[in-house]
C-alpha cells in the first residue's frame, strides 16, 4: 500500500540520501485518501519526483 509499505519504504531511503523517484502508476492502495496523501507527502516533505 502507498500510504504504508512505500511510505516507510521512501522514509527508509531518504533518511540515507537517495533522491526519491515514485512512480504514481506503479503504487496503489486499499484507501484512495490515505494514497493521495502518501503521494503528496513523498513530494513536500521527502523531496520525491513524483512521476
Amino acid at each position: 500500500c502507498t500510504d504504508i509499505c512505500v511510505l516507510h519504504t521512501a522514509v527508509d531511503a531518504y533518511n540515507l540520501g537517495y533522491k526519491l523517484h515514485i512512480f504514481k502508476d506503479a503504487v496503489a492502495s486499499f484507501d484512495p485518501v490515505g494514497h493521495e496523501w502518501a503521494l503528496r507527502h513523498f513530494e513536500s516533505a521527502l523531496g520525491a519526483e513524483i512521476l
